[in-house]
């Protein structure tokens, strides 16, 4: 049986009658639809019958997007040549009429994938009057919905009270209508999208964090972005939109990356997006996220109902990197970024994109995702401590090193549990091949953007994610001891190779240990948080010196802190101390570089959740819970930060602890209430004096120029050099290239 067929000839009763005879041998159901507008309902099985009459280049395109799509596809054409393109189809090709010289017919070039329809019209994706078969326009009406009109509206401006572009998002059933209502289960519908000043339809607040407007320079400059939309992880569609440095965003048929040849009647306002409508009525959420390259800029959640009766389609961002996202090109090197959210019944979904546009989807459960927390935070704390007589003791000598024996044994354990974790959250093979091949591109290590959607509990220690292939047996990288304790470290090297330099040998029968394999070591690691309020710092100020402002639980005072209050005032002006709540709370009202914790994490009873919270412990000076934090913001004298927006260091015990069942946590408190830069917090108890040690290597790091994922990695591995594992311990939520003044 064909896969593809054409029916050639000139549009008339012969065309039509050679049609009607093919089309008995094809398989039902069969959808016929205009090609020339580039953009129809993908049925899901049954043939396509396509009428293309423009070039050569738009009929290809089409033929292949249809047969990779399993459908059995009837090509109705002028064009004798059509054919000779698909010999590995074996096409059956019908003639109908003398043959018409295709090429010398002068059409307009349009992509298909962009969804382009002709230039004199405004507005891509399904045409009310065309691309759906007549059987279904016919159901329109017995479902309530409006019968669709000849002529499409371009959308609606609505005034703008104020310059900043916004992401509108509009809904629109098949028949080419704003959906008011449920939509028709296994039918399409069109999710759009459109940058610029906000437009009617759009079904998004008022309140969503604006995109940027104050960018200056050659209108052709700009930002080639891609709008990917997901349903529970999967990816189902995906398109380009160019946002120019000024004015609308808009969609047109040039090639991403090049210049653009396209005029303004070429340029669409809105991208189109499709989706078949699942059989099951109910509420289905959607995913939309709009990428820079890797990184994700924005990302939105679209609740759809299906069905009869069902409210109305409701939208709403969960995630933005800034307040006016005015400098995109700050965000254009990420290797890979992933995208976590809610979705219902505690389960998340998760969607990893690359550099180059590839894209893998999976879901976890809240069971998933905190098994998976607390299991890498337990084999992270059992490498520090030990309980003896009803105490604890630390691994570590007193320079905070081990044997290799035991560094070996730790990487040993860690490894296993780090892969574990990475197996259940990424099942699939190909998806793996695929991370991994993403992470190895470039030079450098590559920087993993996590984009968490606001008030996810879908918190996972990326840094102890291990995704090399390991095994009983597995061989042992020479990495292990040239950078460990047995090795030159990463001082004798001249430094950490930003790759392994054994990576040729990785691939082995049972697998390999490798410090490379940890994500924590081989890359840099950021957890942007969202705040549609700020912009994601690029820097705590432009202020010099630098600002310091310190809570110390003064129960830890002592040759530690000493040590610390050394590195810290070497960063600009004598470090500010306080040591009480109060006072800590007044000293950081005009803002601050570094806002540094060194006190006492525990966990409280009735803060958040059923199973207790955080605090912060001061001793005397009180405890700190995070949502004294958030009514930091409310309280008066408020705590706004704006100017001078401090990274705020948490050095005490699992101060970054977050699960599935907890409400609240400080990552999110400093940085959507107060408006800080960002945190670094633990994962785990932290031994006093390992702590103090880590982060004023850290301090010392960042304070020496370079963002905090730099300076965080170059701390690992200092560590890992001594056999220690504990820098893995700690997980910054700010932009990688968070700088000092």
């Amino acid at each position: 049986m064909w896969r593809l067929a054409f029916v050639v000839g000139d549009p008339g009763p012969d065309r039509d009658s050679a049609l009607d005879a093919i089309l008995r041998e094809a398989p039902t159901p069969v959808r016929r639809v205009d090609g020339d507008r580039g953009a129809f309902p993908v049925a899901t099985r049954g043939t396509m019958v396509v009428e293309i009459e423009s070039s050569v280049t738009l009929a290809q395109r089409v033929i292949r997007e249809l047969l990779d799509a399993g459908l059995t596809v009837v090509i109705v054409t002028r064009s004798q040549d059509l054919a000779e393109s698909f010999p590995q189809w074996s096409p059956r090709v019908v003639s109908s009429g003398p043959p018409i010289d295709y090429e010398s017919i002068d059409f307009p070039d349009f992509d298909f994938e962009a969804g382009l329809p002709d230039a004199d019209y405004a507005d891509p994706g399904i045409l009310p009057a065309e691309g759906i078969p007549a059987e279904e326009l016919e159901r329109w009406p017995t479902m309530g919905l409006p019968r669709p009109e000849a002529t499409p509206e371009k959308p609606d401006l609505i005034p703008a009270v104020r310059r900043s572009r916004v992401v509108s998002v509009a809904v629109v059933d098949g028949a080419g209508r704003a959906a008011t209502g449920g939509l028709p289960p296994e039918l399409p519908f069109l999710v759009r999208v459109g940058i610029g000043a906000p437009r009617a339809g759009s079904i998004l607040p008022p309140t969503t964090p604006p995109f940027p407007e104050e960018l200056l320079g050659d209108p052709d400059e700009g930002w080639w972005l891609q709008a990917v939309l997901s349903r529970d992880g999967q990816v189902v569609q995906s398109g380009a939109i160019f946002l120019p440095r000024t004015g609308e965003g808009f969609v047109c048929s040039c090639t991403p990356g090049d210049r653009h040849r396209c005029t303004e009647s070429d340029r669409s306002p809105w991208l189109s997006l499709s989706v078949i409508a699942p059989r099951s009525p109910g509420v289905q959420q959607l995913q939309l996220a709009l990428h820079l390259g890797a990184a994700a800029i924005q990302a939105f959640e679209i609740e759809v109902a299906v069905g009869d009766g069902g409210p109305a389609p409701v939208g709403r961002a969960v995630f933005t990197l800034s307040k006016e996202l005015a400098e995109l090109d700050r965000f254009g090197d990420r290797a890979m970024s992933i995208r976590l959210g809610d979705l219902a019944e505690g389960r998340h979904y998760l969607v990893v994109n690359d550099a180059a546009g590839t894209r893998v989807g999976t879901e976890l459960s809240d069971a998933q995702a905190g098994d998976a927390a607390r299991s890498l935070r337990a084999v992270l704390f059992d490498r520090q401590l030990s309980e003896t007589g009803g105490g604890w003791r630390s691994l570590y000598d007193d320079g905070f090193a081990k044997s290799e024996k035991d560094y070996v044994a730790d990487l040993w354990a860690m490894a296993r549990a780090g892969s574990s974790a990475y197996l259940g959250i990424f099942p699939d093979v190909d998806d793996r091949l695929t991370m991994r091949r993403a992470l190895a591109a470039g030079s450098g290590p590559a920087t993993i953007q996590v984009a968490l959607a606001e008030g996810s509990r879908a918190v996972i220690p990326w840094q102890l994610v291990y995704d090399l292939p390991i095994q009983d047996g597995a061989g042992l990288c020479p990495s292990v001891h040239e950078l460990g304790p047995a090795g030159a470290g990463p001082a004798g090297s001249g430094g950490v190779p930003d790759r392994c330099p054994h990576a040729a040998g990785h691939d082995q029968r049972h697998g390999v240990l490798c410090p490379y394999g940890f994500w924590g070591l081989a890359h840099v690691l950021e957890v942007p948080p969202s705040s549609g309020r700020m912009t994601l710092a690029a820097a705590t100020s432009e202020a010099r010196p630098a600002a310091v402002v310190v809570g110390l639980n003064a129960e830890l005072a002592g040759a530690d802190w000493d040590r610390q209050r050394a590195v810290l005032d070497r960063l600009g002006a004598a470090s500010v101390v306080t040591t009480d709540v109060e006072a800590l709370r007044d000293a950081v009202i005009g803002g601050a570089d570094l806002l540094y914790l060194f006190c006492h994490g525990r966990r409280v009873t009735g803060a958040g959740s059923s199973s207790g919270g955080l605090a912060l412990d001061f001793g005397r000076g009180g405890t700190l819970r995070p949502e004294d934090v958030s009514f930091w913001a409310e309280l008066s004298p408020a705590v706004r930060w704006e100017s001078r927006r401090p990274l705020v260091v948490l050095n005490g015990c699992y101060t970054g602890e977050r699960l599935p069942e907890t409400l609240t946590d400080f990552a999110s408190a400093f940085v959507r209430s107060t408006g800080a830069a960002g945190v670094l917090a633990t994962e785990v108890t932290m031994e006093q004096r390992l702590a103090a040690y880590a982060m004023s290597a850290f301090v010392a790091a960042w304070g020496s120029g370079g963002g905090v994922g730099a300076a965080m990695r170059q701390v690992r591995w200092q560590l890992l050099a001594r056999g220690n594992v504990m820098g893995l311990a700690y997980s910054p939520y700010c932009d990688a290239g968070l700088r000092l003044p």
